[in-house]
Parts: structure tokens; sequence; C-alpha cells
């Protein structure tokens, strides 16, 4: 083949002499080539015919077996190479143990919960075993699953910008299934507890729209408590409530206008931005990262590190907290937090490229 191809391409000697000889030894590893030739599968690769290749290798390799062996050590134990979808379901409850036609997967509270996690429950997963065990499954097992399925789900994870608070049962109902607070998002968790997906200040205005009299307390989480105002519900002055969905570019465009007047009012130049009004500068900087984190744009972040030297990044940030922020680094593919008082310049990507 080399000598075929040095002879049809002379120029090009010197590369074929590298990439076919690692394209010959790959294709004899996988059964293409023998001794210098084509063998049966090769040449029905060669004239483009996959079902024939196929059912070559039907014929040379085991059929794929569809169950396995169960044993009291929370193992189970594959006697050949399994179905796919059989090895990807035990991948999901148990981990691989080893490598090749005998592996082992080994049951742990960990990899039943992530099963469960996966929107499995303690009968479907034990059902499972039993369809494809050639061993009935042993009680260890079957007490580990439903061991951990009775424990999971006891406690969980949600989001939430604000919750509001009353001691009056029958106004978080009635809050609960008014329409006119439907942008809130709200959702109840308790008797007396809501979660709104709005920011704190903007749902107490909504609250107010409706004849209510809510307090924000600063606190973290924000809480708003709620109490029943004299007021008519109607006399309340039309609170506008943000939309959920990006602005219209020529909207985004002026007020990028204003805050670019006002920094350059406030700040003066790059040096006082740091020094002399830094109050100004960093207001500036978190409204553009709260306004980057709701429309999940790039902004340019001039970091300073440990050393004192400061480096120009282009990130997505992802939410502030605590005076820190979590961004996400296209470049390199993975999330960071960065301290605020370490960010001496935030820009937004697109104010770069204008």
């Amino acid at each position: 083949v080399l000598q075929r191809a040095e002879w049809a391409q002379p120029r090009m000697a010197r590369r074929f002499s590298s990439l076919i000889r690692g394209v010959l030894a790959e294709a004899e590893m996988l059964g293409l080539i023998g001794s210098g030739a084509l063998s049966q599968l090769g040449s029905a690769v060669a004239e483009d015919n996959p079902d024939q290749a196929l059912g070559i290798l039907g014929e040379h390799l085991p059929a794929a077996l569809n169950h396995v062996l169960l044993q009291a050590d929370l193992t189970a134990v594959a006697p050949g190479y399994l179905a796919p979808e059989l090895a990807e379901k035990l991948l999901l409850m148990a981990d691989a143990e080893g490598q090749g036609p005998a592996t082992i997967y080994r049951f742990s509270t960990n990899s039943v919960r992530r099963a469960l996690d996966g929107g499995h429950d303690a009968s479907s997963l034990l059902g499972f075993l039993r369809e494809h065990s050639a061993t009935a499954v042993p009680q260890p097992l079957e007490y580990l699953v439903e061991d951990t399925a009775s424990r999971h789900g006891r406690l969980r994870v949600g989001t939430a910008a604000s919750f509001i608070q009353s001691d009056d049962e029958a106004t978080v109902l009635e809050l609960a299934a008014e329409s006119k607070a439907a942008g809130l998002g709200l959702a109840r968790i308790a008797p007396t507890v809501l979660i709104s997906t709005a920011p704190p200040r903007e749902t107490a205005q909504v609250l107010r729209g409706l004849g209510l009299s809510p307090s924000v307390e600063d606190s973290e989480p924000a809480v708003v408590r709620l109490r029943r105002t004299n007021g008519v519900p109607g006399s309340a002055r039309p609170v506008y409530t943000a939309p959920r969905t990006a602005p219209p570019e020529a909207d985004v465009d002026a007020q990028l206008a204003v805050l670019r007047h006002r920094r350059a009012e406030a700040t003066g130049n790059h040096a006082s931005a740091v020094t002399g009004s830094g109050e100004a500068a960093t207001q500036l900087g978190l409204e553009t990262l709260q306004r980057a984190i709701r429309l999940k744009q790039r902004v340019s972040m001039n970091v300073v590190d440990s050393q004192g030297n400061s480096c120009l990044e282009t990130v997505v940030p992802l939410s502030v907290n605590g005076g820190r922020v979590r961004v996400f680094d296209p470049a390199k593919e993975t999330e960071r937090v960065l301290s605020i008082h370490r960010i001496i310049d935030i820009e937004a990507a697109e104010e770069l490229r204008q």
C-alpha cells in the first residue's frame, strides 16, 4: 500500500509514511486486514456494504447476554458481554469494577440514589433486577434499595428569588389564587409561606398594587412579610412588572449610552474610577453584572490576581452573592468564582465591539 501510494503521489511520500502506517495498524486491529490482505469484513467495508459487514461480525462474535448473576455481597457479575441497554441501566444503579466480559457491578447507597435521582423508584429498580437476574434478588440488595428509596426525597431543593410569609393563612391562599400576581410565579410551600421568582422589592410592589401592605426585610434570603391594609385594592398606583424576556436592542443601546455617560461624569478617567470614585464605578459594574446575568450575555472583566497583575477576561456571569461572582469561562469551558474586589473594570462584551 505504501509503495502504491508513493508511486501515485511521490511528493507526498513522507506524509504517507506517517499516516498510512497508523491507518493500516488500526485496520488490522479491527479485523479489516490481515497478513497484508483484506479480510472478508474488510472487503465488505471497502464495497460499502454495511449489512454484509454486520452479518460477518455476527458470525464471529458471541451474542450479547441479557442477564447477570446477583450475589449477596451487593454485586452483580456479568458472565459475558451484556446487551448495551442492560449495561447502561446497570451503570445507572451500580458502579462497574474492572473491564472485559466478566465485569462486576457493585451496588451502594450512592449508586442506588443516583438511579432514584434519575426518576426511578424502588419497585421499578427491583423489578428490573428480577427480570434480568439469573438468580433471585438477594435480601441485602433488596433491603438496600428499599431503605435508600424510603429516605430519598425527604429534602427538596428548589430556586426562589424571595418568599412571602404571613400569619394569615386565608390571605396566603387568596394571594396564591390571584391572577394579577401570576407574573410573580408564586408557589405555596407551607400554609403561611409562598415563594416568588421575582426579586423582593418587585414582589412587594405587586402586592401593594393588590391592596396589601407588605414589608421587606433585609435578610438572606429576602423575606416579604404580608399583612392586610384597609385601602381599596384598586386605589394603588399601577405597578410595572419587569418582563422576563430580553428588552429590544434599541432600548438596550439607549440604556447603555446613559450608563456610559453617567460613568464618564462620575469617574472622569480610568484611574479616578479605581481610586477616587470607586463607589460609583462599583455600582455601575454591579448593574452591568446583573444585566448580563439576566440576559445571559458575556462581559469583559479586568481582574487583578494575588500578585497585582491585571488581565482582561471575557466570561459569562452566572450569579452574584456574598461579595463574589460565579462566572463561566467559554474559552476554558469551566466555572470559576471571583472576588468582586479583584475586579477593577466591567464592560459588556457588545460594547467592546462597537
